[in-house]
């Protein structure tokens, strides 16, 4: 992939973040996360995830662009 002025680092955090938010990676990512830290708690994980979706009228969840 090559996008004129972005660094590779630049790059590879966009896809990361991407990655996270997609409905398929987010429970892996979460898991991860409760796994690795326990004063994380899966509502805190939740609620901070709440600004980055959005719901379209049919009730079908997107994850909003945050890049």
């Amino acid at each position: 992939m090559s996008v004129v002025g972005a660094s590779a680092n630049a790059i590879e955090s966009k896809l990361l973040v991407r990655r996270t938010l997609d409905e398929r990676f987010w429970p892996l990512f979460r898991d991860a996360v409760l796994a690795a830290d326990p004063d994380v708690q899966a509502n805190d994980l939740e609620t901070a995830l709440k600004p980055l979706v959005n719901t379209t009228a049919c009730g079908t969840s997107i994850r909003a662009s945050v890049i």
